[in-house]
């Protein structure tokens, strides 16, 4: 289940606020899985042809059962950072280049699970 609000805060500037839950279950119990996520996006249009996002998020996921090696249940806490910045000027053909940087850390009280990937994604939007 996904909620979130979208404010307007002033001329060319949203913000919005968003929140999901969400349960998993599989064919072994052991990969049972609940989560519940808060994120916050800052969305802005400078003008001439500039807009972007930063994104920031909260996560917790919580299996069901222990792990059998380290005989407690997992838990991963994960905070994350984006930003998304495109420019219609670039647009070639109809598409629209988007260029975005993104970081997450996530911290889980099972060690083999620990992870900070940090990325730079050029992306491709069809403007039609």
């Amino acid at each position: 289940m996904t909620a979130a609000r979208r404010q307007g805060v002033a001329f060319r500037l949203w913000l919005t606020l968003g929140g999901t839950l969400a349960r998993e279950t599989a064919e072994f119990s052991n990969l049972d899985w609940w989560s519940r996520e808060l994120s916050l996006d800052y969305a802005w249009g400078p003008g001439e042809g500039w807009s972007g996002s930063v994104r920031l998020g909260l996560g917790v996921v919580r299996f069901d059962e222990e792990d059998a090696t380290f005989l407690t249940r997992r838990e991963d806490r994960t905070r994350s950072a984006g930003l998304t910045l495109p420019h219609r000027g670039f647009a070639c053909s109809g598409y629209q280049p988007i260029f975005a940087l993104d970081w997450s850390r996530t911290r889980p009280t099972v060690p083999p699970h620990d992870r900070e990937p940090f990325s730079f994604r050029i992306e491709f939007r069809r403007l039609f």
